[in-house]
């Protein structure tokens, strides 16, 4: 067996940052801990334009909370379209191919999208030895089919190819919620998985450790729903707006819009023409530890996705998130998330395109005091005990250290 001590491990994460950026720092959260276990953690990453990490080389390298970071200048954005976005995707996969390659690693986690980084866990695997876990965050090829992004039959079997091999080639595989695990079950009976979602990490959203917040003077007196995270192709924030028209005479309830994306402007232009902007805000990207206030100053949280079929397995961070800061949510993916609201009563499903039934939820919400603090302690329970960041990471540490012996 080898030394669980020392345990050498190359996280591969093309979104990688900390609690400064505007974007998910679960693999931050994962290294910080693993570190602390007596893990020799690299993480390989590139800038993403919500991420706090910088490019100051083709390969450059700096050191964070104990652990060493190595910067690929491949960086992305939500902003930029397919051809450019494709071509930094490779670049990324073969120059962590190359580094994974040039120095031994226990365990090389490659955490997919892009799905191209399970290049490099391939690689580490027949010319290293190394052990090669596939993180799937999202199911690719299969959301950009369904949405209507990869069209080509020619380029949707070499998706599905490449897809292929990243499974069969992994000695784990990491899916981030068990809508995913069924998926990829299904289709590849023989591969080993194990769920690590997203976590809530309670002790970062904990009201009483949160920064002076002081709210706009806009919103005081109303009761404010959140909306953070991506606004782009996949979040049905047309919705929330949808809603809120139906809300207009409620002057005592906002919602506030805090992220970017390709669908910003428009919603914003919307709000603006449907003269909503005294009853819904647009905040644009925030550092995660100023969306603490927010979030401990809110009535409940948005979770709005499309009806693509996909969209029902998706692991949102903005869900655990809220769970972390004891936030309801109201959302309206039909899997495994409305089974969990189900069972624990952590909020309101509400059906797809249907604006109607998000302004029920909000009233509810809003109104409903004794609902909503069922609601808020459901959430807190789910963020301090099933979701909790030390768990998570104590599970998937020990899954990393099973899989050497």
């Amino acid at each position: 067996m080898r030394d669980q001590k020392k345990l050498k491990v190359a996280y591969i994460h093309a979104y990688f940052g900390t609690t400064n950026g505007s974007w998910s720092s679960r693999p931050y959260d994962f290294a910080s801990r693993w570190v602390q276990q007596g893990a020799d953690i690299t993480v390989i990453t590139a800038p993403y334009y919500k991420s706090d990490i910088k490019a100051r080389g083709i390969i450059s390298e700096i050191f964070v909370n104990g652990f060493r970071v190595l910067v690929i200048d491949a960086a992305d954005s939500n902003l930029f379209g397919f051809f450019r976005r494709t071509i930094n995707a490779i670049k990324f996969a073969l120059l962590s191919s190359f580094l994974v390659i040039w120095k031994r690693y226990d365990v090389v986690i490659a955490s997919s999208g892009p799905i191209t980084v399970g290049l490099a866990g391939i690689m580490a695997k027949w010319l290293r030895n190394s052990r090669f876990v596939f993180e799937v965050r999202d199911l690719w090829p299969e959301g950009a089919v369904q949405m209507g992004l990869l069209r080509s039959r020619l380029k949707q079997r070499l998706a599905y190819w490449f897809e292929a091999r990243c499974y069969r080639n992994s000695n784990l595989v990491v899916p981030l919620s068990t809508g995913m695990q069924e998926h990829i079950q299904r289709r590849f009976p023989n591969v080993k998985t194990c769920v690590i979602t997203n976590t809530s990490n309670g002790a970062f959203f904990n009201a009483e450790h949160s920064d002076i917040f002081n709210l706009p003077d806009s919103l005081i007196g109303k009761k404010v729903f959140i909306y953070f995270g991506s606004l782009g192709l996949m979040d049905a924030c047309e919705d929330i707006i949808d809603a809120m028209l139906l809300l207009r005479h409620r002057h005592d309830l906002a919602v506030v819009f805090i992220g970017d994306g390709a669908y910003k402007k428009e919603l914003e232009s919307r709000a603006a023409k449907e003269g909503l902007l005294a009853n819904v805000f647009f905040m644009g990207l925030l550092p995660k530890f100023q969306l603490r206030g927010w979030l401990n100053h809110s009535t409940a949280s948005m979770v709005m996705f499309k009806s693509y079929p996909v969209l029902s397995t998706v692991s949102p961070n903005k869900m655990f998130d809220s769970f972390a800061a004891s936030l309801p949510i109201i959302q309206n993916t039909q899997g495994w998330i409305k089974e969990l609201v189900s069972a624990t009563g952590c909020g309101i499903t509400v059906l797809n395109e249907d604006a109607l039934s998000l302004a029920n939820a909000i009233e509810k919400m809003a109104d409903d005091i004794a609902f909503r603090a069922a609601s808020a302690n459901a959430a807190y329970q789910l963020g301090r005990i099933t979701f909790d960041t030390n768990g998570r990471a104590d599970l998937y540490y020990k899954t990393l250290i099973d899989i050497t012996k």
